[in-house]
């Protein structure tokens, strides 16, 4: 994947919800990006994940999902953040409990390109 001008991944802030919230940053920081790098092109070009299910999740998206399970996740959202000519970052939304949608509908685009 062309565009990211870093080779590692790194996670550069956190929202925690509530006193009771362990920080989980320190899993994100400095992973190398080549080990992630097919996994980040399928989220690029779905232009989201959504991982309502961790198992079944797993046969694609191996490398995240084993460090969702580090964050003890059971569903998680992943947007990526679109430059206008290449992809700068992403975001990553971490639920501790499973994730239902009983509206059958998710929002796939959060912003415009920046």
């Amino acid at each position: 994947m062309q565009g990211y001008s870093y080779l590692f991944i790194k996670a550069i802030t956190e929202k925690l919800n509530g006193f009771e919230t362990e920080p989980l940053s320190d899993i994100w920081k400095d992973l190398d990006y080549v080990y992630f790098e097919d996994e980040l092109n399928k989220i690029y070009l779905d232009k989201f994940i959504r991982i309502n299910d961790l198992d079944s999740a797993k046969q694609d998206f191996p490398k995240f999902v084993h460090r969702l399970e580090m964050c003890k996740a059971k569903s998680a959202a992943i947007y990526p953040i679109a430059g206008i000519n290449a992809p700068i970052g992403f975001i990553l939304i971490l639920y501790k409990k499973e994730k239902v949608y009983p509206l059958g509908y998710y929002n796939s685009i959060i912003a415009p390109n920046i």
